[in-house]
């Protein structure tokens, strides 16, 4: 019982640090709440511990009593067949349950990476999806809590249990386009972000409810089995068995946990992950089947071997997997139709994809259109179309034309390599330190878009550092003329460091006297309110500040001092071979670049002039990234409210 209910606890405090705590009380505040609240815990489980020496002695049973109770007839237990497990047999089913612990994270980690591509990498999905994990197991667990003294035959229910769960975990990847379809029919129909998040975290739940329930009631079972053969009757025998079971148990967890994140999905794929997870449920079930009494072994056996082949007919062994070329949660609301997107899907041929540590990475082919689009967790990344590169250009190239004499430029982020194409156009550039967190992104920029980069990276001005851009910046002791941050969108989990006033106070240390800041800002997915947050963190730190848009990406430009204004350098800049050549890919002549960047669309200090509040995005407190992910669902559906659009 403890265990289930600490299990849905688990579930509990996954949903309120994800949804309530972080977004809406802090990351600090949220660990002294809960720090608090676990010490309040403690000393009242220490303070029912503590003997009342004021407790009234309590009252003799009558006689008349007690000669009712002994007259009174025990309730006829249920035959249970005799289990009795050599010294040698404990350690098979020990053995046993530290490889159902090692597969059910095996399991737990290809569902969180398959749920990536399906429901996006914010918070609250992260949330949800461990939710809806340990809620079954808790939930699994409860329910059995009754039933486990009370079975016949424990070795063949759990031999049973281990099926389910490889069927149910099989499932979840099977379930791919019923999830997608009712995704889409949600959004269609759900009025409101926190009704259809809620209704997503049913359908998430739902879709490993099954093997779930089965992981929650194995621990019970297992237990039981152990501590009947072990404790011999004695209450230190039972615990001692109890806590053997739970220490494999979760030894075979944690080498799960690394061996599935680390070892299976980068080299073997879903395919191969899924696989191992079924053979080692399959394995355990044998070994337990194994302990039944011998007269009904034969029969359990052919029950676990019809379900092992269902099991294994249903694996990627039989029939192929393929995980979805593009994200539903992304693209899928914005085809709006359930055809639609399966259209682009069908147009789309996948020319690389390999699971790596921070997602699946792909690039895929359109070939009617002769378009590459390289996909991290199912969503565009970069393409190699001019008309969808206007932002990745003008990154690199906005600073290299003010900055008086840009030498050396860190660029975070690289995608296809566009941006860090743009610098390279620049002759003024020595030195280009390119931070990139995911090696897959590097491989698949330089094997299908060293055209549309021009090959930068095989520059020998290029200097790749394989980071997380905020660790970097952080650390580094160089100091940059120009420092470009493009990271993924702000509600992409762990993104929202990369906003903060405390990245750019690091930023402006990284920064030479007279250095920029270019920052892009993903307005289409930001409110008003959320993009004057964005403005008046960054100006914090860097007091003067211009912003470009297209109404869909906007372009910031920041300083400590007052940014450059030399339009005979721009003009002479802009001339030169390639740089030119990148403006009129992207329908922008000469002269309208010099009259853009005379005339920016915002210019920062004006603008929070005017604008109202004072909220500004931390580390502590990450705002941006919680509204954003709901702006990703407010204005798929209702574009009309976006506040700026051209």
């Amino acid at each position: 019982m403890i265990y289930g209910l600490d299990t849905l606890g688990g579930a509990t405090r996954a949903l309120l640090a994800g949804l309530v705590l972080v977004p809406h009380v802090g990351l600090r505040a949220s660990t002294w709440l809960l720090g608090a609240g676990a010490l309040a815990l403690a000393a009242g489980l220490a303070r029912l511990q503590e003997p009342d020496a004021h407790a009234p002695a309590p009252a003799p049973v009558p006689p008349a009593v007690l000669k009712k109770r002994n007259r009174a007839k025990p309730m006829p237990a249920q035959p249970r067949e005799e289990i009795r497990l050599s010294p040698a047999a404990r350690r098979l089913t020990l053995a046993a349950f530290a490889v159902s612990g090692c597969a059910a994270m095996w399991l737990e980690t290809g569902w969180n990476r398959f749920f990536y591509l399906l429901n996006g990498t914010s918070v609250s999905s992260l949330a949800f999806v461990l939710a809806g994990f340990l809620g079954g197991v808790g939930l699994g667990s409860l329910l059995t809590r009754r039933r486990a003294d009370t079975l016949r035959n424990l070795p063949a229910t759990i031999a049973f249990l281990q099926v389910v769960i490889a069927i149910g975990g099989i499932f979840v990847f099977r379930a791919r386009e019923t999830f997608e379809r009712a995704y889409l029919n949600l959004f269609q129909e759900t009025a409101g972000e926190g009704a259809f998040f809620f209704q997503i975290f049913l359908l998430l739940s739902g879709m490993v409810l099954l093997a779930t329930l089965a992981m929650g009631a194995n621990f019970p079972l297992v237990t039981r089995l152990l501590t009947q053969a072990e404790s011999e009757g004695t209450k230190d025998g039972a615990g001692s068995a109890l806590g053997r079971a739970y220490f494999v148990n979760t030894l075979g967890a944690v080498a799960g946990a690394l061996t599935g994140e680390y070892l299976l999905l980068p080299h073997l794929g879903f395919a191969g992950l899924i696989v191992a997870s079924v053979v080692a449920y399959l394995l355990t079930a044998v070994v337990f089947v194994s302990q039944a009494p011998a007269g009904s072994r034969r029969r359990q056996l052919v029950t676990v071997g019809v379900l092992s082949a269902i099991a294994l007919a249903l694996s990627p062994l039989v029939l192929p997997f393929e995980p979805p070329k593009s994200a539903v949660y992304y693209h899928g609301v914005r085809d709006g139709s359930w055809k639609l997107y399966q259209q682009a899907n069908s147009e789309m041929t996948t020319i690389y994809r390999r699971q790596g540590y921070y997602g699946q990475v792909s690039v895929l082919s359109v070939p009617q259109a002769d378009a590459l689009f390289l996909k991290h967790n199912g969503k565009t990344d970069a393409t190699n179309l001019a008309g969808d590169n206007y932002a990745q250009l003008m990154l690199g190239h906005l600073p290299m034309l003010l900055h008086p004499d840009p030498q050396r430029v860190l660029n975070i982020g690289l995608g296809g390599g566009l941006t860090l194409a743009a610098v390279l156009r620049h002759r003024q550039a020595r030195e280009v330190v390119q931070v990139e967190i995911d090696p897959l992104v590097v491989e698949a920029a330089r094997l299908h878009f060293r055209e549309a980069n021009h090959a930068a990276l095989e520059d020998p001005r290029v200097r790749m550092v394989i980071d997380d851009g905020r660790n970097y910046v952080d650390r580094t002791r160089h100091r940059f003329d120009v420092l470009i941050s493009e990271p993924p969108n702000i509600w992409v989990a762990g993104v929202s460091g990369l906003f903060t006033r405390e990245f750019y106070g690091a930023a402006r240390r990284a920064l030479a006297p007279g250095g920029l800041l270019c920052q892009w800002f993903p307005i289409h997915e930001m409110s008003a309110a959320d993009f004057h947050t964005a403005l008046r963190t960054l100006s914090l730190e860097f007091p003067h500040s211009a912003v470009w848009t297209n109404g869909y990406d906007a372009i910031v430009l920041a300083s400590v001092e007052a940014l450059p204004k030399d339009t005979f350098r721009v003009i002479t800049r802009s001339g030169a071979p390639g740089v030119a050549e990148d403006f009129a890919g992207i329908g922008m002549s000469l002269p309208q670049l010099a009259r853009m960047i005379e005339n920016p669309r915002f210019r920062g200090a004006e603008t929070l002039a005017v604008a109202p509040g004072k909220e500004i995005n931390t580390d502590d407190r990450p705002v941006l990234e919680f509204r954003s992910a709901r702006n990703l669902y407010r204005f798929a559906k209702h574009p009309e409210q976006r506040w700026l659009t051209r």
